[in-house]
Formats: C-alpha cells, sequence, structure tokens
C-alpha cells in the first residue's frame, strides 16, 4: 500500500556524540540576536563552559534564559491543508494503516533512547525519489503526537522540500539566518496544529560545506539541544553529495530510506560503506506495494 513503511533492521551502538571542527570562536553577538532581547537583560555566558568555571545558580538561571530567548521560534504557521502535500499521512491522517507504521517508527525511536543516549537524527536517502523528506515530516509529526518536543531542520541545501511539502512559505531560513549572524530561533517556525518546529531552508545554498563546517553552526545546534527531545534533519541524497557525510558527523545517529522498486542493491551497498555500524539506527522501507 502507498505510503506504508517497514524498520527492517535496528542497530544500536555505543553512545557517541561526534563534535569535529572543534576551534575557539566568537558566540553569537547579543546584539544582533533579534527584538526579542531588546528588554531583556541577562550576563551573557559562551555556550561551551569547559574553560568558564563553575557557575552558581543565578548565572545558570541567566544562561539558561539566554538560551531559551535565541532558540524560540520567531513565528506560529497554521497549515492550510488544502496546500499540504497528501502522502503526509501523519498530517492530514488520511490513511490510517500509513499513519501507524509511522507511528511505530517514531515508537522505536523514542524506545532506543533508553538503550542509548541520543537526540539528532539523520534521515537519509541512497539516491533521489525514495521519499526521504516525506518520511521525515511524517515521523516528526508521529513524535508530536506522542508528545515529544520535535525540531525539523532543512540540511538538503540542494533541493530544499520541507516547506514546500508543507504548503507554507518563510522570508528567512537557516542560511540567512548563518549569514546574518542571527540566532536559530529567528529562522524557526512553529508548525500548528502538527506542534513541532521547522528550521527551513528557503532555496539553492551553493556554501553547503561552509555553513555545516562552521563553529557558529555548531554554536547554533547547542543552542538548540536542550530545548528538543529530537532534532531530525533531512540531508542531499548519500550518493549525490557530500554534504551527507559532514552530518554524519554532527547528528548521534541515522535513518536511511529506501523505496522498494527504486533502490537498487548496488547503490544501497555502495551508500552503507559511508557509515559505520554505529551510524545506522535502521532502515525504512517506503511505499511497500499491496500484492
Amino acid at each position: 500500500m502507498e505510503n506504508r513503511l517497514e524498520v527492517v533492521k535496528n542497530r544500536i551502538g555505543e553512545p557517541r556524540r561526534t563534535k569535529p571542527f572543534r576551534e575557539e570562536s566568537k558566540s553569537l553577538d547579543e546584539n544582533v540576536v533579534g527584538q526579542s532581547l531588546d528588554k531583556l537583560e541577562f550576563k551573557y555566558y559562551p555556550i561551551s563552559l569547559s574553560n568558564s568555571g563553575k557557575l552558581d545558580n543565578r548565572e545558570k538561571i541567566s544562561l539558561k534564559i539566554a538560551r531559551d530567548v535565541l532558540a524560540d521560534p520567531a513565528r506560529e504557521v497554521s497549515l492550510n491543508f488544502f496546500h499540504v502535500a497528501s502522502h503526509l499521512v501523519t498530517l492530514h491522517e488520511n490513511n490510517l494503516t500509513a499513519s501507524e507504521q509511522f507511528d511505530m517508527l517514531a515508537l522505536k525511536l523514542i524506545a532506543g533512547t533508553t538503550e542509548r543516549l541520543f537526540k539528532r537524527v539523520l534521515v537519509a536517502s541512497v539516491q533521489q525519489g525514495e521519499g526521504r523528506t516525506s518520511v521525515l515530516i511524517n515521523l516528526a509529526g508521529s513524535l508530536a503526537r506522542a508528545g515529544k518536543k520535535v525540531l525539523v531542520v532543512d540540511t538538503d541545501f540542494v533541493r530544499p522540500s520541507i516547506t514546500r511539502l508543507l504548503g507554507i512559505e518563510t522570508q528567512i531560513g537557516l542560511a540567512e539566518a548563518y549569514s546574518r549572524g542571527l540566532p536559530p530561533g529567528a529562522a524557526i517556525m512553529k508548525i500548528l496544529p502538527a506542534d513541532f518546529h521547522i528550521l527551513p531552508a528557503r532555496e539553492r545554498v551553493d556554501n553547503a560545506v561552509e555553513i555545516l563546517t562552521s563553529p557558529v553552526f555548531h554554536e547554533m545546534l547547542e543552542i538548540l539541544d536542550p530545548n528538543y527531545d529530537f532534532i531530525l534533519f533531512d540531508s542531499p541524497s548519500i550518493l549525490d553529495r557530500a554534504d551527507c557525510n559532514m552530518l554524519v558527523k554532527l547528528v548521534d545517529t541515522t535513518l536511511i530510506v529506501v523505496r522498494q522498486g527504486v533502490t537498487k542493491a548496488l547503490n544501497m551497498s555502495k551508500a552503507v560503506e559511508c557509515f559505520s555500524r554505529d551510524d545506522i539506527f535502521g532502515v525504512v522501507l517506503n511505499r511497500i506495494r499491496n500484492y
């Protein structure tokens, strides 16, 4: 049946969180964090506290307030379901069987966190046309229904499609926030009634490598981490771009989406070679035909 999926393997390794490209960098300037901070007075601290000594309780509270404001979504968007892609079944609730499969996948992810701590999940595909972004958005919908705080980050800078599938527009995305030195919350939208957040990409970005390897982008993610149970990253297909290899170093685990009748075994084998065993949480078989 269209839009069904199954997790065909589930591999859980030891806890890991790789933080590459670590170097000294300037924290986001509090003078450019937006109007929401204009009337808020707090002492500014770098995100990394390893060299800053211990903080007393007041300082910890101030730091939490600062981080919360930096991560707070700039606006809320109510979906017009006439413009939302019909195969986003966890939003439309128009295919109970398919929606239940996404709920099962969400529960597997939630259960996985009891054995291994992870939050950042890369949703990748072997090639284009396998339904990766649709799977990601449907999974976000199921996780949100399960009461989890979810952020979707569009890091497919070649063919960004999250806003297109949701039928919404934005004037600022991840690349714009990065280039203007704005906090991540300036580009984040809360999606209603689904109740998950998105950090979108507006259009093709030519400097994807610069963004993904930048300490500023890494600091954005550090700001966002405490505010969410899961952060789902959309990426270009594994065999088309090197961006996916960089993203693997920024996340805790990966879901690989394959499509029956589309994904070739040889291509799947090549794609898996890009990962270690502990990099992969599972494989999602998308759009299974019903005979």
